[in-house]
């Protein structure tokens, strides 16, 4: 097994620090904002609290552990993960009309795993930070 942590860049945006826990603390609301690029390529379900998706065969899951009103939400892997980790969306108030986000993600990935996707953790968790902030952008 081996742990890999990994940090995306912070991004300053003009939506308040409630606003944006606001939208990440129901999951219901990220699926319901995916670019039709992504959500067309998996099958995903999701309630307030639990996000799953299939893709290629692959399932993948999150519940939201821990919530703390407008500068946390943390989500951990579910039962039907293949391995653990925990993501996380950092929240900082900037003023009332902007804040600051950043996105963590810690694993710990079995030896095959680690060499087939360990690598690609960063670009995945910077991509994700790009389609976030350009969806907050465009809806201004």
């Amino acid at each position: 097994m081996g742990n890999i942590y990994v940090k995306g860049r912070r991004v300053k945006v003009c939506k308040s620090a409630e606003q944006i826990y606001n939208l990440f603390s129901d999951l219901n609301n990220i699926s319901a904002n995916l670019p039709a690029d992504i959500s067309s390529k998996a099958d995903i379900t999701t309630t307030e609290d639990t996000l799953t998706a299939k893709v290629q065969g692959i399932e993948l899951g999150l519940r939201i552990d821990e919530k703390i009103p407008f500068s946390l939400i943390k989500m951990v892997h579910n039962q039907k993960s293949l391995f653990p980790y925990t993501f996380q969306i950092n929240i900082d108030s900037l003023g009332e009309s902007e804040s600051e986000f950043g996105l963590e993600m810690e694993t710990d990935l079995p030896g095959m795993f680690k060499l087939m996707i360990g690598s690609k953790l960063q670009d995945t968790v910077d991509k994700l930070t790009d389609v976030i902030e350009k969806s907050l952008l465009e809806k201004g």
